[in-house]
């Protein structure tokens, strides 16, 4: 794989294994459950979704920025991996009570990042508080029967509240 020689130097002792379950059009690698790598051909995207992240490392449990590079054709992106089991699996879908509260604590942790002072903007919509456009129960990272992370941040900002609860229910599909 062609990639930048100090992401090479970074994960050389540590084997790729390509993410199979994402529906990303970017490619995704984990590295031993120490470090996720983004490689995709939509670098404003990807840019993006580095300064949303680094933007919610100190608001919410989110991967940390560990180097962005691009070269003409890619953006890749090296970032820390959350230990969890996503939302959407089995074990919490036959558990409607204990899925309902994980939820609710999800929702909480979304609409407790300072709405005032959020640089960004929701590309879907206009409002007042801060969501995840992409807010679906694949995207909820579950550890110890408490929310561990969220994933695929590039859609947050400013917008439409009711569209969080849209996205999970769309994600029950």
């Amino acid at each position: 794989m062609n990639i930048p020689n100090k992401i090479k130097e970074i994960l050389k002792d540590y084997p790729l294994k390509k993410d199979t379950l994402g529906r990303s059009e970017d490619l995704i690698y984990f590295a031993a459950n120490k470090y996720v790598l983004k490689i995709s051909k939509n670098k404003e995207k990807l840019r993006h979704e580095v300064e949303m992240n680094n933007y919610l490392k100190d608001k919410l449990p989110v991967s940390k920025t560990i180097i962005y590079e691009e070269d003409n054709e890619y953006g890749y992106y090296l970032k820390t991996y959350i230990e969890g089991e996503p939302l959407i699996s089995k074990k919490y879908l036959k558990n409607p009570y204990n899925l309902i509260l994980l939820l609710k604590n999800a929702l909480d942790k979304i609409h407790s990042v300072d709405i005032v002072n959020c640089p960004f903007a929701n590309s879907y919509s206009k409002g007042d508080c801060f969501i995840h456009g992409d807010f679906c129960l694949p995207n909820i990272l579950i550890k110890d029967n408490k929310i561990s992370g969220f994933i695929d941040l590039n859609d947050a900002g400013i917008g439409d509240k009711y569209a969080d609860y849209s996205w999970c229910i769309w994600s029950f599909e």
